[in-house]
């Protein structure tokens, strides 16, 4: 039966399931699956987990340790509901998808947007209904297994901060309901925990007040001024205080009166601007601007980096308050023009004024005479005189102010502050005075400000002093989905792009939307670009985005520039020491000159590794990496191999192979035999790791360095291994039959023909049976494989002797002679020597030789023998940290399933594997077990017809000429068609079964294919009689 689960991260992690909690094992194993909820319906980079579980410091083999757990978490979770796919494992990294299932952090968010909604529309009841269903939600502290994680750190302190705003919407709404003495003592609660929100102090002072303790009242404001004082060293902000003047005074404002319903007004429409993938941020302000119009203000600053939206979301909201009727003024600074102190205000005064009547424009004079006769002295009349620069003292910021509060009242508003980053600090100054009124004004400001860095905005301490405040909302502007970069190019282009292009435009710009367009537009004024187009043909930087990141440049001192300029050569991350080692400087210095680029937010400290930096975005690496060229930009990327070989044993796998692509792009300026050195550390580690996708292409690189090599033996003996290498990696990615596979075995072949004594050549003659293997041509293989014992017997290469004995068990039990394939496989285990732990997995073929032993003795009759020897290899390959054998047998297993007609158990064994398999790019393979999950999936209880689905698998397993397997995968078919009423095609895939399997000579299918002709022969007979 289907069961939903239910995460609970609000206090301590728990997952329930039919009313219980589910074991979810160790600290690390728990951390994996928080990180993955945390990140829910998103994948998670496999580097990425592993960062956030080991906080920085992962184990040398923190990856295989990271599939353990993920298996094991699969396993759990998918109890409560078989086959329901929720971890996924995609090629970069896994993704934990929700479906159905229900986590908590989402409901409470979401409650707490209903509470807050409900509240502006001062609809009380659902207000605290809301508020308190979340709450109810609430545990304690968030994360609490993981709390000096930094992964959750933060996450924790936002949902803190969350649960602070349904509190005081609660007490609000209570306070609106006219509940007053119950509520003091839990008010004054919530203060001992949070004692510096002004608003629960004004709260508990009305609270006290409509009680009939004014006394008490003021009381607590002089408590909580003496706290601020104590604590902050500043005064109670400007509307705490006006509460405890009309405390004093007993204003009839404070009075209880019942609340008034108010029109919410409905979101703004995504057609309406064009602007694409924007929608939510848009529909997010609708309810702001609707409280506006009832006079409860707020302050929204959207963040993001440069091109990603900002403005042209800011001009959405402006357009919709047109329509709703609120008068709207647009302010934009820039760093490239110089500007009179407040001319921000000053537009937006301006602007303001002219929305309003000439009674109304006198109240503001009235307000704010100073200001008005110095920014805007065209409303007097006569116009005064205001030449000259003002100067920005208190009275003149107070004034500007009160001058714009006067506007708001006169007419509900909105202002857009556009890159206020750049502003004076008087503009700065005059809206931290607004926002302690704003929450009582018909206005709305938007601010904008840019990231300067990961996670951080362009000037930080500016920023934090003026918007790190709880009542602003903050929007992050990220980059587009995949959708609305696909519209962004269909609507620059004209053209409907392929998902490939959109994929690749996508990974390119990280989804930029200023990006996206100028690269489009280039490609498409280069005629790059049509309804065809799957790859992006340019690498350069449209000039337009390359221009903002110049003229971001042009203001740092020379040497930053070159230290930067060196530094996006280096990479998209960068460590002080490697830049210093480059340059030609100490650290120290090295450290001096990238202060101004990361204070320009160019580059940013990577948080928890000191001395590490990263580039703010990738298109400003790309930019800044396109300015050198040619000679200078080749000798840079030697002096970097150069600086790697000092210590490029000891880095991580990623500064490994970037350490190699460096050597070999330094061309001539490095010699061959440095760059093949760092060339072998980045293969070793990307072997370690079954990256078969980087060792491929570190193979084809090292391939064009080797030809630079003195010629020899030494330089054949080079080449024959990467040839073999290339090979042996694009076997497994593309399959066996793979013409490039074919060029590069005949590659190492011509090349080792001369080099036999190196056990390489030994290796190109087992890959070549392989591929004779893989098309059926067993025959061939063996006849081959006879040549390599020979050779084995006579020289002693194990790598000759393993090959041989492994083809020629193969062979022997495809051709149904079950023992004499066993006998094979027991002379590889007693007569070649175990294989030294620097072998490549791809050949270690006494780890796959469980596998047939497994399949002989199943088919002999001995099912439970069969299972022990693949656990047995299993293990052997777990021991010696080769994930490609131990793959490979776990696939034995499940074809044993298959052999044997075993259903129970298996959808969950080939569901596991097909997901390990995809993670190591092994499709092929994979496609071969997702058809024995299929056809299980199909033939158990409450079985659904799978047939499309094995007929799509059958097609990526075919691949390359591939039919090793096929007649087997064809009964199955036949087996799933039969079973769901289509007997007609079953006996006709049975046929393709048999003349394939004789024509090929598998003979080790023949029981089983007769049996299966005599059940469709029987069930015909059936239908016959009952017709």
């Amino acid at each position: 039966m289907e069961r939903a689960l239910d995460y609970r991260l609000l206090g301590a992690m728990e997952v329930w399931s039919d009313g219980g909690s589910l074991t979810l094992g160790g600290a690390k194993q728990r951390a994996v699956l928080a990180v993955l909820l945390l990140n829910a319906n998103m994948v998670v980079e496999f580097d990425r987990v592993i960062d956030a579980v080991w906080d920085g410091n992962p184990p040398a083999k923190a990856m295989s340790s990271l599939r353990a757990y993920i298996a094991n978490l699969r396993r759990i979770l998918d109890r409560a509901k078989p086959g329901a796919h929720r971890l996924v494992t995609h090629s970069y990294g896994y993704r934990l998808d929700l479906g159905s299932d229900r986590i908590d952090i989402e409901e409470f968010e979401a409650l707490a947007r209903t509470g807050r909604d409900a509240l502006a529309a001062s609809n009380a009841v659902a207000a605290e209904q809301a508020a308190n269903a979340a709450l109810d939600l609430w545990r304690g502290t968030p994360l609490a297994d993981f709390r000096s994680q930094d992964f959750a750190f933060t996450e924790a302190q936002r949902l803190e901060s969350i649960r602070c705003d349904v509190v005081e919407t609660k007490f609000e709404a209570c306070l609106l309901l006219g509940r007053t003495t119950d509520l003091v003592s839990d008010i004054e609660a919530e203060i001992r925990g949070t004692p510096l929100r002004e608003r629960l102090w004004a709260q508990l002072m009305l609270a006290l007040y409509r009680s009939g303790r004014r006394a008490d009242a003021l009381v607590a404001y002089d408590r909580a001024e003496r706290l601020l004082d104590d604590e902050l060293g500043v005064p109670p902000g400007d509307a705490l205080r006006q509460l405890a003047d009309d405390v004093r005074v007993q204003a009839l404002e404070l009075d209880w009166v019942p609340p008034r319903p108010t029109l919410v007004v409905p979101p703004a429409r995504e057609d309406a601007f064009a602007i694409f993938g924007r929608s939510g941020e848009v529909e997010q302000v609708a309810p702001i601007l609707a409280n506006a119009l009832a006079g409860q203000g707020q302050t929204v600053v959207l963040t993001g980096d440069s091109g990603a939206g900002k403005s042209a979301v800011a001009a959405a909201i402006t357009a919709e308050a047109d329509r709703l009727g609120l008068a709207t003024a647009w302010s934009s600074h820039t760093d490239s023009v110089r500007k009179p102190v407040l001319w921000a205000w000053t537009q937006v005064l301006r602007r303001l004024g002219d929305s309003i009547g000439a009674d109304r424009l006198a109240r503001v004079n009235d307000a704010a005479p100073g200001v008005i006769s110095t920014l805007v002295p065209e409303w007097h009349s006569p116009p005064t005189d205001a030449s000259g620069t003002p100067e920005p003292n208190f009275e003149l910021i107070e004034g500007t102010a009160l001058a714009v509060r006067e506007l708001a009242v006169a007419r509900p508003s909105l202002i857009v502050l556009d890159d206020l980053h750049l502003a004076d600090k008087a503009t700065h100054d005059v809206l931290a005075l607004l926002s302690g009124w704003i929450h009582q004004l018909p206005l709305v400001v938007i601010v904008t400000w840019p990231d300067g860095g990961t996670d951080r905005p362009a000037r930080p301490k500016a920023f934090d002093r003026l918007l790190s405040r709880s009542d602003i909302t903050m929007i992050k502007i990220r980059g587009l989905d995949h959708l609305a970069v696909a519209e962004l190019i269909e609507h620059v282009a004209g053209v409907a792009p392929t998902p490939e292009f959109v994929s690749r435009i996508r990974h390119r710009t990280g989804g930029n939307p200023f990006y996206v367009r100028e690269l489009v537009r280039l490609l498409r004024s280069d005629e790059h670009l049509d309804s065809d187009t799957r790859e992006i043909a340019v690498d350069e930087v449209p000039d337009a985005v390359a221009g903002v990141i110049r003229r971001r440049m042009a203001g740092l001192p020379k040497p930053t520039r070159a230290a930067l300029s060196v530094a996006a050569i280096i990479g998209a991350e960068f460590g002080s020491t490697i830049l210093a080692q480059v340059l030609g400087v100490d650290s120290a210095l090295a450290l001096t000159r990238l202060e101004p680029a990361v204070r320009a937010g160019l580059v940013t400290e990577v948080s928890n590794r000191p001395n590490r930096f990263s580039f703010s975005h990738s298109v400003v690496r790309d930019a800044i990496a396109a300015l050198i060229t040619g000679p200078a930009r080749t000798a840079v990327h030697a002096d970097m191999a150069r600086a790697c070989l000092r210590n490029v044993a000891s880095g991580s796998a990623e500064y490994a192979i970037a350490a190699a692509v460096h050597g070999w792009r330094a061309g001539d300026r490095l010699d061959p035999e440095s760059a093949l050195l760092l060339f072998d550390r980045a293969l070793a580690v990307s072997t370690a790791r079954s990256a078969y996708g980087d060792i491929a292409d570190l193979d084809t690189k090292a391939l064009e360095i080797a030809a630079r090599l003195p010629v020899g033996p030494k330089r054949a003996e080079r080449e024959t291994q990467l040839w073999l290498q290339l090979a042996s990696v694009l076997a497994v990615v593309r399959g066996q039959n793979d013409p490039e596979v074919v060029t590069a075995l005949q590659r190492a072949f011509d090349v080792g023909t001369a080099n036999t004594t190196s056990g390489q050549f030994s290796s190109a003659v087992t890959l070549r049976c392989l591929m004779m293997v893989g098309a059926g041509q067993y025959r061939e293989a063996a006849a081959l494989a006879t040549g390599l014992i020979a050779q084995f017997e006579s020289s002693g290469d194990p790598t000759a002797g393993a090959g041989g004995y492994y083809i020629r068990a193969l062979a022997r039990f495809m051709n149904g002679d079950l023992g004499a394939a066993l006998e094979s496989v027991d002379r590889l285990f007693s007569d070649v020597p175990t294989p030294d732990p620097g072998t490549d997995s791809l050949l270690t073929f006494d780890v796959r030789a469980h596998g047939i032993a497994a399949w002989a003795y199943a088919m002999s009759g001995d099912v439970d023998r069969g299972r022990a020897f693949a656990h047995n290899g299993i293990d052997v390959a777990v021991g010696r940290g080769d994930s490609f054998g131990a793959a490979v047998v776990r696939t034995a297993l499940v074809q044993l399933d298959a052999m044997t007609g075993t259903v129970e158990g298996t959808v969950e064994r080939a569901d596991g594997i097909c997901a390990e398999l995809a993670g190591m790019g092994m499709d092929q393979i994979a496609a071969s077990v997702s058809i024995v999950g299929d056809w299980a999936r199909a033939m158990g209880p409450n079985g659904v017809d799978t047939a499309a689905a094995i007929r799509r698998s059958l097609e990526v397993h075919s691949a390359g000429g591939t039919r090793i397997w096929t007649p087997l995968y064809l009964a199955l078919l036949s087996d799933v068609e039969a079973a769901h009423g289509a007997v007609d095609s079953a006996r006709t895939t049975l046929h393709r079964a048999e003349l394939m399997a004789t024509a090929q000579g598998e003979r080790v299918w023949e029981k089983q294919l007769s049996a299966r002709r005599r059940c469709l022969r029987a069930e015909s007979r059936r239908a016959g009689a009952a017709s």
